[in-house]
């Protein structure tokens, strides 16, 4: 699994609705580039410290869209690049 996008790097963009949990919708995305990225505040609740990279991506209408990678902790969406979205279905 990728979870270091760089710039420029093309991926496809799932909506993140916090209310579904872990059933997030894979079959409905967007086509979009890794725009900026940066490293997160802590976002542990308690014992060892943890960080997840916030990308922003802009999607073909040029509309942008700030999440993370694979499971989304914070933001609008979540990112896949087309290679482990194709694992992530395989199961």
């Amino acid at each position: 699994m990728n979870n270091n996008l760089k710039k420029g790097d093309e991926v496809l963009i799932f909506r993140y609705v916090p209310s579904w949990g872990a059933n997030q919708n894979y079959k409905v995305y967007l086509r979009g580039k890794v725009i900026s990225y940066e490293l997160s505040d802590d976002i542990s609740h308690h014992g060892s410290a943890q960080f997840v990279m916030n990308y922003v991506v802009e999607d073909e209408n040029g509309d942008k869209h700030y999440g993370n990678y694979y499971y989304p902790h914070l933001g609008d969406s979540f990112f896949l690049t087309e290679e482990d979205y194709i694992n992530h279905l395989k199961g």
